[in-house]
């Protein structure tokens, strides 16, 4: 997964997010989110703790994101892109 900061100041981090079919993350925490797909895709997000859930995004369609501490794979067929802009 890549990941580049794109803007950053004292009340915001924007992130772009470029993930493969197949990849996934390691354990990582975020802030509350907003996050922001430009393409569509689809993930399996597993929280701490193990609970695991199905994530479709569309693109275009942004979506809020409450903290968490998580790993992510992307299930879809393709590559997902998109912006995650973390509150501070």
């Amino acid at each position: 997964m890549a990941r580049t900061v794109v803007l950053e100041n004292n009340r915001v981090r924007l992130v772009q997010y470029t993930t493969a079919a197949g990849e996934s993350s390691d354990l990582h925490k975020h802030s509350d989110s907003i996050v922001f797909p430009t393409t569509e895709g689809k993930f399996r997000i597993t929280t701490a703790s193990g609970e695991s859930k199905e994530l479709e995004m569309k693109a275009g369609k942004p979506f809020f994101l409450t903290a968490t501490e998580h790993s992510s794979v992307n299930i879809g067929s393709a590559e997902a892109v998109g912006f995650v802009a973390e509150l501070k």
